[in-house]
């Protein structure tokens, strides 16, 4: 049998400590809305906007905003969407059929992911596959 390290060891016990401090924490003091950039959703540069409970650091709101209307959304009711891009070869020294690929999360109104592929059906064939929560 492998003995468990003394790390090991104190990491479990950290995370139990953490788990019950946050499960007892009322929430009361929040941070202010701190920025950070997804790794998912790089593509369409979307900034992640979080609150964290300053006693026990727990997210309490996690927002961004819609590429395409520009309004926040809340996490409870965004839509994440898996985009590719293919290039139509239109614009000079353009390879055709390049694609990208990346997230992008829109507010749940149907609208704006229609007006994004709108909006980019000039230069790309545009195929979305969305995720409700």
């Amino acid at each position: 049998m492998v003995e468990v390290s003394n790390y090991e060891k104190l990491e479990k016990e950290f995370e139990e400590k953490v788990k019950k401090l946050r499960q007892e924490c009322e929430h009361k003091e929040l941070t202010g809305w701190i920025s950070y950039i997804d790794e998912t959703t790089y593509l369409y540069n979307q900034t992640i906007e979080t609150k964290y409970c300053e006693n026990c650091r727990k997210i309490r709101k996690k927002r961004t905003k819609c590429p395409q209307c520009d309004g926040y959304i809340d996490k409870r009711t965004w839509i994440r969407a898996l985009v590719t891009e293919v290039n139509k070869g239109i614009l000079f020294n353009e390879f055709k059929g390049i694609a990208r690929q990346g997230y992008a999360l829109f507010c749940n109104n149907e609208k704006c992911i229609k007006d994004f592929i709108e909006s980019k059906k000039k230069k790309y064939e545009i195929y979305i596959e969305t995720f409700k929560r």
